[in-house]
């Protein structure tokens, strides 16, 4: 496990230290003058959640235009995520096509990978490697955000996800339930 989320689960959840989580929570994340001109030059759209909010991270999606060629349409989309709990950050692509099959299930086929599937996206994760990187953030992979986190537990009320802790939702969601609605 990484040395960053280990100093998180030891000082705020093992030792309880509520005043220092919200601390943190309440901290701001802007981002960078040359990433915002990246998205510009690039046509890519940002869509904050949670931003500006107390709450344990900031979560962008950026948003590229959709493809078309014929019958075939497909949208892509980038999901970044930063924690204010450590400096960690997490990156992954998306994607989406009309599905045209006439036994569908769905209207649309989608997935994700930590991979790009567009150049535009390649040069958005070099760059938002660069900027976090010289800012003393770590990329966490999509293996590390679903490690399981021991003697940390959601509340007994909670089903949805189970009992368990993920990396996920202990650095970029408020399993202390304290932060402010």
């Amino acid at each position: 496990m990484n040395y960053l989320i280990r100093e998180v689960v030891k000082n705020l959840y093992h030792q309880e230290n509520r005043l220092e989580y919200l601390s943190k929570c309440k901290s701001k994340i802007e981002l960078s003058s040359e990433l915002i001109t990246f998205l510009k030059n690039n046509n890519l759209t940002l869509h904050p959640h949670n931003n500006g909010d107390v709450w344990p991270s900031c979560k962008w999606t950026i948003v590229q235009g959709d493809y078309c060629k014929g019958e075939f349409r497909v949208s892509y989309s980038s999901l970044l995520m930063v924690s204010k709990l450590a400096p960690l950050y997490y990156l992954h692509h998306e994607f989406q096509v009309d599905n045209k099959d006439v036994q569908k299930m769905s209207p649309t086929l989608n997935g994700f990978d930590e991979q790009p599937y567009t150049s535009i996206q390649a040069d958005l994760e070099s760059i938002i490697k660069e900027l976090f990187n010289e800012q003393g953030y770590e990329q966490l992979s999509y293996k590390e955000m679903n490690e399981v986190l021991t003697g940390i537990f959601f509340g007994d009320d909670v089903e949805l996800f189970g009992q368990q802790v993920t990396v996920e939702y202990a650095l970029f969601h408020d399993v202390l339930e304290i932060c402010p609605d």
